[in-house]
């Protein structure tokens, strides 16, 4: 529970698995767009080319349909039984050759082609006068009465040209087919446009097909044949199944399975063959007004691509303007159901995108934990370690860096653990070291005391007065190391050098033990080379001589010899401390520089002492880029050897 005022705990690992599962989420939604769109793309620009593809081979099978037609009437034209025939009725009347041409439209003409409704042949004077129905016969088509209604209806023509309406001129109902085919020479035909039909008994939609009966003798137009077909011929056409070229490509299956439309639309903007999925009567009663078909009629301009038709429904399409007749070819599918096919790839790259993402959350949680297990461990080891527990060793799990972290921190607690304990031999030495001097000045002081009560005498009470006075300087001395032990550390790197003068120095330290040595009635023996310099911290380097000569001063025996000596050595100063005292015992030499250490012997001679010394002689050495090591043999005396750069 955390304290009041502080941020609540957040947890890396659910940082970590926060961070990579929206990194992942980001990148898989990224990647399914990517993946969604072009494949949206990919299929639609197959689409748009299956359909353009089918759009112009329909384009090509319609006018192979109306090519067929017209070859068929021109060759009905050129027939000269029927030519010879249309002269006899025109210059007699003959009723038996009108029903002998009659019939032979039947029998020879007509039975050629189911799509032809029937066939009427028509004088200049506008009148059928043969057919494939005996009722045509006699009805009037266009008949000119004079030259201003000829005018008129060839003004009126040239203005609806394609329109397929009749205008009445006078009493005279102009047919466009008819009149126009009149105008046309041998060989030529009229193609006329689609309308419902008051002949030969039916009311269907057709539309005729026309060419000039031209006389042998003259040249000249004797008349007109025209064959009307049936509309569901082209509409079939149009709807059937001819498209065996596009079985190949998955989107053609889709424009093959009855969903493309496709439809003819005329000048007039009406449909005139009969769509798929659409009512029935739709040809000529439904309008289509598209920018995309007025585009076609007014521009001559065909459309590819998306756009909304006549129904009101988005659509993928290609519109065709078809040459010669202003017919309108539009293929199109509807955009939603040409783009299933995406939406089912869109429902797989979800799925596909789930189980990534689900896949993922479940290595990245492992690899997570993986990485956050050591850490948590770490957290509670550290926490372990505040409350004062420093036994812990963890398992190194991996070969990486939190491996490396792992094993830092184990030499750390292990540094730690060393200096905890450490810190309770110092707290345990110090007090021991304390314990014996304070005793002492107690005692002392007692006596002191004692002694003024019961009179002593001056010169008694002086001599208690100066023990105390040496048990306090002991004291002071233990102190002082204590300080500078905690001064250096344990990493002391020397500061504020200066170029010391070693004769100098040397001569400095010997004064401070004068009274000393010559108690004890040491004989020192000085070999220096003149003007020898070090650079190094004054105060710090003074002490390590001070400490080694005090060491050297006191564990020598009375009149014995202490040598200091220095010479020059690759760039080095290498300096000497040597006595001839009671040495250190071999057994504990290995522990000569660890703090608060004391050899055995050492007690013998002073009780008192801190066992600092050579491990602040060591620290100020180092520090200065030196080295120090010793020989020493029991009761032979010890030689410190160690080490100062010139410079």
């Amino acid at each position: 529970m955390s304290k009041k005022g502080s941020k609540p705990k957040e947890s890396i690992k659910i940082k970590l698995i926060a961070s990579l599962f929206i990194a992942v989420v980001i990148t898989a939604a990224m990647s399914s767009y990517f993946s969604y769109t072009g494949s949206r793309s990919v299929l639609s620009n197959q689409i748009m080319t299956d359909l353009v593809m089918l759009s112009e081979a329909k384009e090509g099978h319609i006018m192979e349909f109306l090519e067929g037609a017209k070859k068929r009437v021109i060759d009905f034209s050129s027939d000269g039984f029927i030519r010879d025939s249309v002269f006899k009725i025109n210059e007699s009347q003959d009723a038996f050759v009108v029903k002998e041409l009659s019939n032979y439209l039947v029998k020879n003409k007509k039975s050629l082609d189911s799509a032809i409704l029937g066939i009427n042949i028509i004088n200049k004077d506008g009148e059928v006068i043969a057919s494939t129905d005996v009722n045509e016969i006699g009805r009037r088509k266009g008949f000119v009465k004079n030259e201003k209604n000829k005018i008129a209806i060839a003004e009126y023509l040239e203005k609806h040209k394609g329109s397929g309406k009749y205008e009445e001129w006078g009493g005279v109902i102009g047919d466009e087919y008819y009149v126009g085919a009149l105008k046309l020479g041998y060989g030529e035909v009229f193609l006329g446009d689609v309308s419902r039909t008051h002949h030969f008994g039916y009311k269907d939609v057709v539309f005729p097909v026309s060419a000039p009966l031209i006389s042998k003798h003259t040249s000249e137009a004797i008349g007109v044949i025209v064959s009307y077909i049936h509309i569901k011929d082209l509409n079939s056409v149009v709807n059937g199944v001819r498209q065996d070229n596009f079985e190949k490509t998955d989107s053609s299956n889709l424009l093959n399975n009855g969903k493309t439309n496709i439809y003819l639309v005329n000048e007039q903007r009406l449909l005139i063959t009969q769509p798929r999925n659409s009512l029935d009567g739709a040809i000529l009663n439904q309008k289509v007004d598209t920018n995309e078909v007025r585009d076609c009629i007014l521009k001559k301009q065909g459309h590819r691509g998306e756009y909304v038709n006549y129904k009101g429904d988005v659509v993928v399409g290609a519109v065709n303007c078809l040459k010669n007749n202003n017919w309108i070819l539009v293929t199109e599918v509807n955009k939603q159901i040409a783009l299933r096919g995406i939406e089912k790839i869109k429902q797989d790259v979800l799925i596909a995108t789930l189980f990534i993402l689900f896949f993922v959350f479940l290595v990245a949680y492992a690899l997570i934990r993986r990485i956050v297990d050591p850490l948590e461990e770490l957290v509670k080891a550290v926490t372990k370690i505040k409350k004062g527990s420093y036994n812990l060793n963890l398992k190194v799990r991996t070969n990486d860096e939190l491996g490396e972290l792992v094993e830092a921190f184990n030499g750390l607690a292990q540094v730690i653990r060393s200096r905890a304990q450490e810190k309770n031999v110092f707290i345990t030495s110090a007090s021991h070291q304390f314990r014996t001097p304070i005793s002492k000045v107690q005692l002392e002081l007692e006596l002191l005391k004692r002694a003024i009560q019961t009179n002593k005498t001056k010169k008694e009470i002086l001599l208690l007065v100066k023990q105390a006075d040496d048990s306090n300087s002991k004291t002071r001395d233990i102190i002082n190391d204590l300080f500078k032990i905690l001064e250096l550390g344990d990493e002391y790197e020397a500061a504020r050098l200066v170029k010391i003068d070693v004769n100098e120095l040397i001569l400095s330290v010997i004064q401070s033990f004068s009274q000393k040595i010559k108690k004890k009635r040491i004989n020192m023996l000085v070999e220096i080379p003149r003007k020898l310099s070090i650079c190094a911290n004054l105060s710090n380097i003074k002490i390590v001589f001070l400490k080694l000569l005090d060491n050297a001063i006191t564990y020598s025996k009375r009149g014995g010899k202490i040598e200091i000596k220095a010479r020059k050595v690759d760039g080095q100063i290498l300096f000497q401390v040597i006595d001839f005292g009671i040495g250190i015992p071999e057994a504990e030499q290995i522990n000569v520089f660890d703090k608060f250490f004391r050899a055995k012997n050492a007690y013998s001679v002073k009780n008192v002492g801190s066992g600092l010394s050579l491990s602040i002689v060591k620290n100020i050495i180092e520090g200065h880029k030196g080295r120090i090591m010793f020989e020493s043999r029991t009761n032979k005396g010890t030689t410190f050897y160690f080490s100062l750069p010139q410079k």
